[in-house]
C-alpha cells in the first residue's frame, strides 16, 4: 500500500495515449509529457528523439507479439520519485499459457531492442 498521498492534478493522470494507429503528435505528445515528468523528479534521460524512436520500436513490437490495441503512456513509482516509465497497455485474448508466452516474448525483444533503457518500459496487458 503507497503510503504518499496521491496528487490527483499531476499531469501523468491525464498524459495522451498512442494507439495503435498513432500520429506522429501523438508520440510527440507522450515523449514530451515523459520529459517534463522526469525533468520534474530530476531523472536522467536518454535525448527526447532516442525516447521517440524507442517508443515507436517499443508499438511495434507490441504490435506484432500481442497483437491487437496498443497504447503507450506514461507511469510512475508514486514511492520512488525517479521511478518513471513508459507503459505499452496491450489487449490480447488466449489461454493463460499463450498469454505467458507472449508477454515473455515482449519483454525478450524489448530488452533485445532497448538494451540499458529497457527499464524506461513495462507491460500492462488486458485479456479480453
Amino acid at each position: 500500500m503507497s503510503t504518499l498521498p496521491h496528487d490527483a492534478s499531476s499531469r501523468i493522470d491525464t498524459a495522451p495515449l498512442v494507439t495503435a494507429q498513432q500520429t506522429e503528435q501523438d508520440l510527440d505528445a507522450v515523449v514530451r509529457e515523459f520529459d517534463a515528468v522526469a525533468e520534474e523528479a530530476g531523472m536522467a534521460r536518454p535525448p527526447a528523439a532516442e525516447l521517440r524512436e524507442l517508443c515507436r520500436q517499443v508499438a511495434d513490437i507490441s504490435r506484432d507479439v500481442i497483437g491487437r490495441d496498443v497504447r503507450i503512456r506514461v507511469g510512475r513509482d508514486w514511492e520512488v520519485a525517479d521511478d518513471i516509465y513508459f507503459v505499452a497497455d496491450v489487449w490480447t485474448s488466449g489461454t493463460p499459457d499463450d498469454v505467458v508466452a507472449r508477454a515473455n516474448e515482449w519483454h525478450l525483444a524489448v530488452h533485445e531492442l532497448a538494451g540499458e533503457q529497457w527499464r524506461l518500459f513495462c507491460l500492462s496487458f488486458h485479456v479480453v
